[in-house]
C-alpha cells in the first residue's frame, strides 16, 4: 500500500464491509428486498461500512410503470442507510439531471471521480458530485472511492454531455486528495473492466459491479469482489484480520432466500447458522459484534414494513393477472442473455417482430433482465421484467449490406465474462464462426440479398446508442406499441412456447453450416 495509509493499531478489530450491488428489480420482489434488507441490517453493527457498487436504484416492473420510477428504491435506502454507492450505467438512463438529484436525496454519499461535465453537480466543481468520502468506523479512517464504466455515455445514450474518464488515473488521483487513511475501497461499476481497477488501483478493496456474476480474486494487495446483483447475495468482506495470502478467509457471501423471510418469528444474529465461505459452502461461526436481540428484532420489523411497502405498490399497480401458464420454465441467467440461442432471447425477439409485422426482429441480449425462471402462472410483472424499459418497437429499414453489418457488429467478443451474443434473432438464422467473423445469415430461409431492402424491428434503444452502426434513428420508418406492451401482448398469445431452433450458431472457421427454414 501506498504511504497515503495510515497504519492501524493492534487494539483496533478488523474491518467488516458489506457490500452489493446491482439490486434492480428486486424491489419486484417483496419479499425478495425484505429478506435482502433483513440480512443486511442483521449482518451489520455501528463498526460496519455498508457500501453499493452501482445500479442500485429501481430498474423494474415497479419502476416503469408507477410515478416513483426509479425512486422506488429510496424505502430500501432509506432502511439500510448504505455510507456510499456510485453510478451506475442505468443510474443514469434518465438523464444526468435525475442522477444528481437521486444523490441529493439518499442516505449514501454518491461518489464518482471519473464522470465530468458542463453540468450542475457534474462540472468538477465544489458542492458536485464528490470523487470520494471518508467514513469512520469501529475506530478506522476508510477512504471510498466510486468510478463508473468509462463507457457509461455509450452504454446508457442519454448523457452525451458528460466524460467518463479512465477509472484508474482517477481514483488513483481522488484517493490522493483524500489524503491518510488506513483502508482504501473501490466502488468500481465498471464490469469486464472491475480486474483492470482492481491491478491498477492502490486499494484495500475493490467491490465490482455491473456484471451480474459472483467474482473473488486478488490482485497484488487488491481484493476484488463482486455479488452476483439483483437482491439474491449479499458480500461480507474482513480487511485487518489474519488469514491466508489470498485473502479468501476475509470473503463471506450470504444468499438471500426470499421463501424464509418471515418477519414474526425472524432468528436473531446467534441463530442465523453461520457465515457461508468463499464459494465452498463451507460455514464459520458469526461474528460476536453482528446485532442481536432487541434491535436485532426491530429491524426485522423495518425490513417487514419494507417489503409491505412493495407489497402495497405493486398490488395498486395491477400487475399481477396472469397472462400465460408454462410447464417450461424459461430461465433467465447470463448464460441465457450472452451464451447463443436461448428461449428467452427468442421470445423477446419474436415479441418485436410480431409488434412491428417485420421481417426480422433484434433483441439485444444486454436489455433482457436475470432473475427468477418464467415460470407456471406467468404475470404481466413477470413478463415486463423481462425488459423492464420503456421506450416503442422501432422498425428500420436496412439493405442487405447495411444489416450484414449489423450482425457482424453483433457477435464481436467482449472483454472479460460478458460473452458472445449481442443481439437475439427473429425471422433469420445468423451463423458466426468460433472468431466471430458472420459465416452465414438468412431471413425467412433465404441468404442475405445485398441489393434487397428489409424491414427490422428492435427495441428503441438500440438506435439511441452508437454501436450497431447502421441502427440508427435516421433508418427508423415507424414506431409501434411500447415495448414492454408488445412482450405482454406476445406472452397472451403463447409466445412463452417459444423453443431453440438453431436461430443462432457457432461454426469453426472456414466452414457454412447447412440450410436452414425460419
Amino acid at each position: 500500500m501506498s504511504d497515503e495509509h495510515a497504519a492501524p493499531t493492534d487494539e483496533q478489530p478488523p474491518l467488516r464491509i458489506l457490500g452489493y450491488s446491482d439490486l434492480e428489480n428486486a424491489y419486484d420482489d417483496p419479499a425478495r428486498v425484505g429478506a435482502f434488507t433483513d440480512l443486511l441490517t442483521r449482518r451489520r453493527d455501528e463498526r460496519t461500512l455498508v457500501v453499493g457498487a452501482g445500479d442500485n436504484t429501481a430498474l423494474g416492473t415497479l419502476a416503469l410503470l408507477t410515478d416513483e420510477s426509479r425512486a422506488q428504491a429510496l424505502p430500501f435506502f432509506e432502511a439500510a442507510e448504505p455510507a456510499a454507492d456510485t453510478f451506475g450505467n442505468h443510474d443514469f438512463d434518465h438523464g444526468r439531471a435525475w442522477a444528481a438529484e437521486w444523490a441529493d436525496r439518499v442516505p449514501a454519499t454518491y461518489c464518482c471521480a471519473n464522470v465530468t461535465g458542463p453540468a450542475e453537480r457534474f462540472d468538477g466543481a465544489t458542492g458536485g458530485v464528490p470523487d470520494g468520502t471518508v467514513v469512520e468506523r469501529g475506530g478506522h479512517r476508510i477512504g471510498v472511492v466510486g468510478v463508473a464504466h468509462p463507457d457509461t455515455a455509450d452504454i446508457c445514450g442519454t448523457v452525451d454531455e458528460l466524460d467518463f474518464s479512465d477509472p484508474v488515473a482517477a481514483a488513483n488521483d481522488a484517493f490522493a486528495q483524500l489524503g491518510a487513511v488506513e483502508y482504501r475501497v473501490v466502488l468500481a461499476h465498471c464490469g469486464a473492466e472491475d480486474p483492470t481497477v482492481a491491478r491498477g488501483v492502490d486499494a484495500d478493496l475493490v467491490l465490482g459491479g455491473h456484471l451480474h456474476s459472483r467474482r473473488t480474486e486478488r490482485f497484488g494487495d487488491t481484493l476484488l469482489v463482486r455479488t452476483a446483483g439483483g437482491g439474491t447475495e449479499l458480500v461480507e468482506v474482513t480487511l485487518g484480520g489474519a488469514g491466508p495470502d489470498d485473502g479468501s478467509a476475509g470473503v463471506a457471501f450470504h444468499e438471500v432466500d426470499p421463501a424464509s423471510f418471515d418477519p414474526k418469528s425472524a432468528p436473531t444474529a446467534e441463530a442465523d447458522g453461520g457465515r457461508q465461505g468463499p464459494g465452498d459452502g463451507r460455514t464459520v461461526t458469526p461474528s460476536s459484534d453482528v446485532r442481536a436481540g432487541a434491535e436485532s428484532s426491530d429491524r426485522t420489523q423495518a425490513a417487514a414494513s419494507l417489503a409491505e411497502t412493495y407489497r402495497q405498490r405493486r398490488a395498486a399497480l395491477g400487475v399481477d393477472e396472469v397472462v400465460a401458464q408454462v410447464e417450461d420454465p424459461l430461465v433467465r441467467t447470463e448464460d441465457e442473455r450472452f451464451g447463443g440461442e436461448s428461449r428467452v432471447g427468442n421470445f423477446a425477439a419474436d415479441a418485436m417482430r410480431e409488434s412491428a409485422g417485420a421481417q426480422l426482429g433484434l433483441f439485444p441480449g444486454g436489455s433482457v433482465r436475470t432473475g427468477d425462471p418464467l415460470a407456471g402462472a406467468v404475470t404481466v410483472g413477470d413478463v415486463v421484467s423481462v425488459c423492464p424499459f420503456g421506450g416503442p418497437v422501432v422498425e428500420c429499414e436496412l439493405d442487405g449490406t447495411a444489416l450484414r453489418a449489423v450482425l457482424e457488429e453483433a457477435a464481436y467478443p467482449h472483454n472479460g465474462d460478458r460473452g458472445w451474443v449481442q443481439f437475439h434473432v427473429s425471422g433469420g438464422r445468423v451463423v458466426w464462426t468460433d472468431e466471430s467473423e458472420l459465416a452465414r445469415a438468412t431471413v425467412g430461409g433465404d441468404p442475405l440479398d445485398p441489393d434487397r431492402t428489409y424491414r427490422v424491428a428492435a427495441p428503441e434503444y438500440v438506435v439511441t446508442i452508437a454501436v450497431f452502426g447502421p441502427l440508427r434513428r435516421d433508418n427508423v420508418v415507424a414506431e409501434h406499441d411500447e415495448q414492454w406492451r408488445a412482450l405482454v401482448a406476445h406472452a397472451r398469445e403463447g409466445g412463452l412456447g417459444v423453443e431453440c431452433a438453431g436461430r443462432i450458431a457457432r461454426v469453426p472457421p472456414g466452414t457454412v453450416a447447412g440450410e436452414s427454414r425460419d
